[in-house]
């Protein structure tokens, strides 16, 4: 389990979700919804002219009136939907640049942390066991306690390791509890959705992770 990425498990989808999106696909979607944005206001600027020249044409003439009246209906039909369009495209636009990777990308993350955490908590408890029967084979012979101290020093080492790997899994969840998991704790930018994909308890978006690397 420790080896194992939730890329690894991107196609374990939670009830009535389907596969985790890609990074390319969601650079593929923010593309397509800005061009729909940038469609839908052009398209907002064009309607508004054919209401205003709509207005203009009624009271000249009766068959006249009924055309442009028909023509403003129209115009004034079409804009209300294009703005609910427009709405609805730029609330998706919106919860991407706020991170929000929808809930079934939140709870396939949510789901590889629980199982991580309860995977480390066992292996914790086996590598204990390993401790204490290291500390038993001490002092019986001269070879037995070079291979007893090893083993036991190394049991140690590992424990050390799933206790860190425990602490930044549960810190994790916290932070998906609290809100703000997806913000890098250091400078407050969103986590690049590919980092998370790949390591879904980092704390840190790359660019400071490097820095604390130094």
């Amino acid at each position: 389990m420790a080896n194992q990425t939730a890329a690894d498990r991107s196609d374990v989808a939670p009830k009535g979700c389907s596969k985790m999106l890609t990074p390319e696909r969601i650079a593929r979607l923010r593309g397509y919804l800005l061009e729909e944005q940038a469609s839908l206001r052009q398209e907002l600027i064009s309607l508004e002219d054919s209401v205003q020249e709509a207005n203009i044409g009624l009271g000249n003439h009766m068959a006249e009136d009924a055309t442009a009246a028909f023509d403003q209906a129209t115009a004034v039909s079409l804009r209300r939907g294009h703005e609910l369009a427009l709405k609805d495209v730029e609330r998706a636009l919106h919860r991407m640049d706020e991170g929000s990777y929808g809930r079934c990308e939140r709870a396939r993350l949510r789901g590889y942390l629980l199982e991580e955490q309860a995977s480390l908590r066992q292996e914790l408890i086996s590598l204990e066991d390993s401790v204490q029967e290291a500390n038993v084979g001490l002092g019986n012979h001269m070879a037995e306690d070079a291979t007893a101290a090893f083993d036991q020093a190394t049991a140690v080492s590992l424990r050390r390791g799933h206790e860190l790997a425990l602490k930044e899994v549960e810190s994790a969840l916290h932070r998906m509890d609290a809100g703000t998991y997806g913000r890098c704790e250091r400078c407050g930018d969103e986590i690049d959705f590919a980092r998370l994909k790949a390591v879904p308890q980092a704390s840190l978006c790359m660019s400071c992770q490097r820095q604390a690397e130094l």
